[in-house]
């Protein structure tokens, strides 16, 4: 997987909705286009070759719960976020 490059700039966005497509032909890519619409008329595309699915309701926790979640069957490839103290972004 590639870094999303662009991924450092939606930190500290406010997501304003949320829209999700799939390809009218199913033979072509991307299957599924999940876009996160921001509050000052920006947004960012997330896509797959495949269905993206989402579960049904937010979950509790941050970045540790996060990093431990299916930690035995899944490996984190990239990960960005804001640090508190003084919101620079950080990245591993």
């Amino acid at each position: 997987m590639g870094i999303p490059t662009g991924t450092p700039q939606i930190l500290g966005k406010t997501i304003v909705g949320v829209i999700k497509k799939d390809n009218v032909n199913p033979l072509s890519s991307p299957a599924s286009q999940l876009f996160l619409l921001f509050s000052d008329n920006t947004y960012y595309e997330l896509y797959s070759s495949e269905d993206i699915i989402g579960i049904t309701w937010v979950q509790d926790g941050g970045i540790d719960e996060v990093r431990e979640y299916m930690k035995g069957g899944m490996k984190v490839v990239f990960e960005t976020h804001l640090k508190k103290a003084n919101r620079n972004v950080e990245q591993i």
